[in-house]
């Protein structure tokens, strides 16, 4: 679960981003992620990343084409060393949700990189222990996409009958 300090962070990411780039992977958790957030904000578009098991540079040129002013990268737990290397040539923010386990040396310094896994280091060795990755990417997603709910007082309408 997503702190929430982390929650507000992504969702400020998500507000700054005008013309985003989400790539997400080729499964059921990288898509709902996608769609998730993708409507939470209403913009955007999705890659599915094919290649297994990282994301190559071969998808650095979608960024130019879509001319994208942010990237998130959904429920890939492996870039490649070249795509960051590019990325950060354009100085295009990365935001980086994640539910695998990693090492966490390789991500950039300049990458935004949220997984619950990395939270607590305790509960990481509990987690990795039990062969797991922890929630699904869609589950944290979700907690991003939820709007506050406003709560309606009824008493005056009470009031009136």
């Amino acid at each position: 679960m997503l702190t929430k300090k982390q929650v507000e962070e992504i969702k400020e990411h998500l507000e700054k981003a005008q013309n985003p780039l989400f790539f997400f992977d080729n499964d059921n958790d990288g898509l709902c992620s996608f769609l998730l957030l993708q409507k939470y904000i209403g913009r955007g578009k999705g890659i599915p990343i094919k290649s297994f098991p990282e994301l190559t540079p071969d998808y650095f040129r979608k960024i130019k084409e879509l001319n994208a002013d942010y990237i998130f990268i959904l429920d890939k737990p492996v870039i490649s060393k070249e795509f960051f290397k590019e990325v950060r040539q354009i100085n295009v923010p990365i935001v980086w949700i994640d539910h695998h386990i990693i090492d966490k040396d390789n991500i950039p310094d300049f990458v935004n990189y949220y997984n619950p896994l990395f939270n607590n280091i305790n509960e990481l060795k509990k987690e990795f222990n039990k062969s797991r990755d922890g929630e699904p990417t869609t589950y944290l997603c979700y907690q991003v996409s939820q709007k506050k709910r406003r709560f309606v007082d009824c008493s005056y309408w009470l009031y009136l009958r």
